[in-house]
């Protein structure tokens, strides 16, 4: 959020995105271009293991401490990592990493170009798209839509099994709602910010026209919508979850 922050301060408050440049800043968007799709990428993935060990845990309570370890927490962890930073994102980033110098007016004026290889090979770009709009949006949010809508069938089912067995408190009743609602809302937010970004990207790489004319001036927005849905799930999950809170403060040593 704070590289962002950075880029968004220098191109919409400092200065405009059409005025001259220079070879440094475009650098720095370079850098931050890539460091917001790979740390984005791995952030996506992260939920993707979230959701699937929160599924289980709803899904299979007996077995969720024999699968939910911390050893297969790690790995979801360090292979989210892995697959945000792997030598395929880095090879696709190559594509547009050419800083180009624009002489007008005897200025000096520097622009983020595609390369040579991007040039030379037209499929390298629609692949990129591609693999950005399916691996990067579409996949993410169609597994966590669906894992979440069974996990709260199986909450809804597991609840009316309790209730013919036992009497639930009117108090327990209103905390499982409130976990019901809590999850609705966190996935409808990310579905609605991150489905139509995959789309765009999906359309880009079928019409590359597509991508000049209309994705590249909605991009920011989108970026902006996915800065403000990180914003909401972390209060979502102060505001409603007494654990997050808890773990919260334990980490990062609040008093």
């Amino acid at each position: 959020m704070m590289v962002y922050l950075l880029y968004a301060v220098y191109f919409f408050i400092i200065t405009r995105p059409h005025f001259h440049h220079s070879e440094n800043w475009m650098h720095l968007v370079l850098i931050t271009i890539h460091f917001v799709i790979i740390t984005h990428t791995i952030g996506t993935w992260l939920i993707v293991s979230l959701t699937v060990f929160w599924f289980i845990v709803v899904r299979y309570p007996l077995k969720a401490k024999q699968l939910c370890n911390l050893t297969r927490s790690t790995v979801a962890i360090i292979s989210a990592i892995a697959f945000g930073i792997r030598p395929m994102y880095t090879k696709l980033f190559s594509l547009y990493s050419q800083i180009h110098n624009l002489y007008s007016s005897n200025v000096s004026s520097y622009s983020i170009v595609p390369s040579d290889i991007a040039r030379r090979n037209e499929l390298l770009t629609p692949i990129s798209f591609w693999i950005y709009s399916v691996l990067s949006k579409l996949i993410p949010c169609i597994v966590i839509a669906i894992l979440c809508t069974c996990a709260i069938i199986s909450i809804n089912r597991a609840r009316r099994n309790r209730k013919y067995l036992s009497n639930d408190s009117n108090k327990n009743r209103a905390t499982q709602n409130k976990t019901n609602w809590m999850i609705v809302a966190v996935v409808v937010l990310f579905v609605v910010t991150e489905f139509p970004h995959g789309v765009m990207a999906g359309i880009s790489a079928l019409n590359i026209h597509f991508f000049y004319n209309i994705y590249g001036y909605l991009g920011d927005i989108m970026d902006l919508l996915a800065i403000i849905n990180s914003a909401i799930n972390f209060i979502l999950f102060c505001a409603m979850s007494r654990q997050f809170r808890k773990t919260f403060k334990q980490v990062f040593n609040c008093r």
